[in-house]
């Protein structure tokens, strides 16, 4: 007479409270993994297998690698990042470099990590807001990990949709703190003004053009 094998097996695959589009893999009533559909299919799993030794890795690992792919996705949603900007940041939340990298291999993959949206959106913002200088535009686009190319290409797309003239940005930027300090003498309003476009990235002999521009 056989004997029916006796063991752990998989008592509930169903959705994740809190974690849509995830699924919560429970074995004998105790939760042993958060997984994607994709994951689900992929292992095959099913309501009744035995959850042995080997599937118990595979669903760990399965997890992990979802968990950090979520972790990205959330740190997405809080703002745009570059891809290695983004990668840089889940390391030094002490995530394990192969999960990260699968993460943000999966992100570029389907499209929710592009270097050159995120370079024009940066650029759109910048030049609107602070009015920086195409140096501190490419300095702060490195900064995150953007490419040199990629970066020109979006500062140049910007500014011919946007119809932005370098010279008029600055000469508007400096006008503009002018007025804010008009209270202020002359020698320490120009040196905090020269101060001023100099962060933004804008070179010496651009600044003292426009102060000369504006004091006539």
């Amino acid at each position: 007479m056989s004997v029916e094998a006796t063991g752990p097996r998989i008592t509930d695959i169903s959705p994740a409270a809190r974690r849509e589009g995830r699924f919560d893999v429970m074995v004998d009533g105790k939760r042993v993994g958060v997984l994607s559909m994709e994951v689900v299919d992929r292992l095959r799993l099913h309501t009744g297998d035995p959850y042995t030794e080997a599937l118990a890795e595979r669903i760990h690992a399965e997890a992990e690698q979802v968990r950090v792919y979520d972790r990205a996705l959330a740190m997405l949603a809080s703002r745009s990042r570059a891809a290695r900007e983004l990668r840089l940041a889940l390391l030094r939340r002490r995530e394990p470099e192969a999960l990260v990298d699968g993460a943000v291999a999966k992100l570029l993959r389907v499209g929710a990590l592009d270097d050159a949206r995120f370079a024009r959106q940066f650029v759109r913002s910048r030049i609107a807001r602070a009015g920086f200088s195409t140096r501190r535009l490419q300095a702060e686009l490195a900064r995150r990990g953007v490419e040199r190319a990629a970066a020109d290409a979006a500062i140049t797309e910007v500014r011919s949709d946007e119809a932005i003239d370098p010279a008029e940005t600055l000469e508007r930027l400096a006008a503009r703190k002018l007025r804010m300090m008009s209270k202020l003498d002359a020698p320490t309003r120009d040196r905090r003004l020269f101060a001023f476009l100099a962060r933004r990235g804008y070179d010496s002999s651009e600044i003292r053009s426009v102060m000369q521009t504006l004091a006539e």
